[in-house]
């Protein structure tokens, strides 16, 4: 990211900041429209999927301007109220043929008014890794990742047995060190030591795409929480981020917290 791009960041992030407010604890209650953080990731220049958001009575009018020129593939499909009081419906895993379906079904079951509602489509990738990073306001970043996906994550729902382990990605507010909670193990050029390699480098490639400024180890990121999947966009084994949400806060971590933080990760 460039300075003229970081520039721009910590500016918008700044205001947004100023209009979101909040603390750690506010995560889980902190109710915004998924638009609203849409259109933030987009005003970030963070990367993130392909989308189309458009007042849902329009998309009527024309469901055939759906996609075209995309190649198929499964959808999120997501209705967000215009007013505080609408409810939210989404669908994930939608074909391009079932979209328009899936709609009717939704208005006819709820009584809804088109006029309402806005609609966004957005593309799905597979997920080789989802998590969410939190940055507090004295700089330390803390990454959790899980193989399960993001929404495993979020929701405190990760399984071990299922999923593998949680893996947690830690850096010093004081050193500005990075240390990760899986080892390089095994020989340089063996496969076990590229893949825990390169998911290293592919998460601190994700967390340098936050509004920042400095290098290195003098390197300062805005404080807040980010949600992120980590794909192989182009099908040649290089892990990308897309990031989901991005929220302004302004965190805390207790001393105790980092405690328990520097016990998981080496």
């Amino acid at each position: 990211m460039g300075e003229k791009d970081t520039g721009r960041n910590l500016l918008a992030w700044g205001k947004a900041l100023d209009e979101v407010g909040g603390s750690r604890r506010d995560l889980g209650y902190l109710k915004e429209s998924r638009l609203t953080s849409w259109d933030r990731i987009e005003e970030l220049g963070l990367p993130s999927h392909t989308r189309t958001v458009l007042p849902l009575e329009v998309f009527l009018r024309n469901p055939a301007s759906l996609g075209k020129g995309e190649k198929e593939g499964e959808l999120f499909v997501l209705l967000e109220p215009r007013h505080e009081d609408g409810k939210r419906y989404r669908k994930l895993g939608l074909k391009k043929s079932e979209v328009v379906g899936y709609l009717n079904q939704v208005i006819s079951d709820n009584n809804l008014k088109v006029e309402d509602y806005d609609l966004a489509i957005s593309e799905t990738l597979l997920q080789a890794y989802g998590g969410n990073i939190v940055v507090s306001s004295d700089g330390g970043v803390v990454v959790e990742l899980s193989g399960g996906g993001q929404g495993f994550v979020a929701d405190g729902s990760h399984d071990p047995n299922k999923h593998g382990d949680m893996m947690r990605v830690w850096r010093d507010p004081l050193l500005g060190s990075f240390k990760y909670s899986w080892p390089l193990k095994g020989d340089k050029e063996s496969e076990e030591y590229k893949e825990a390699e390169s998911l290293r480098k592919a998460v601190y490639q994700t967390v340098l795409h936050l509004p920042h400024e400095g290098e290195g180890r003098d390197i300062k990121f805005a404080p807040g929480y980010y949600e992120f999947h980590l794909v192989d966009k182009n099908g040649q084994g290089k892990l990308q981020p897309l990031f989901i949400d991005a929220k302004p806060l302004d965190v805390q971590i207790s001393d105790e917290e980092w405690s328990e933080l520097r016990n998981k990760v080496r």
